[in-house]
């Protein structure tokens, strides 16, 4: 198995544990749906109940890269090299 592989399984394991928590106990005004079959694709609404914003309902598509090119502050290119 290569790190590339337990990344992303890193990644949808916590993936699926936040939105298992969101189920179980969910944030007033958060609402989060996805498809079961793409997990990494979802939408979020966000919809205060009061102050300011009161009424106001926020739609956001997400899509969550599975796989991330990550640089370390050791190696990180110069502007025009990636």
């Amino acid at each position: 198995m290569t790190t590339f592989n337990r990344a992303s399984r890193s990644r949808l394991a916590r993936l699926n544990l936040d939105f298992s928590e969101l189920l179980a106990s969910p944030y007033p005004g958060v609402s989060v749906y996805w498809e079961e079959s793409d997990i990494t694709n979802f939408c979020l609404h966000l919809c205060p109940d009061s102050g300011a914003y009161e009424g106001l309902r926020l739609h956001f598509d997400v899509w969550l890269p599975v796989a991330v090119r990550v640089f370390h502050s050791f190696c990180i290119p110069f502007y025009g090299e990636l």
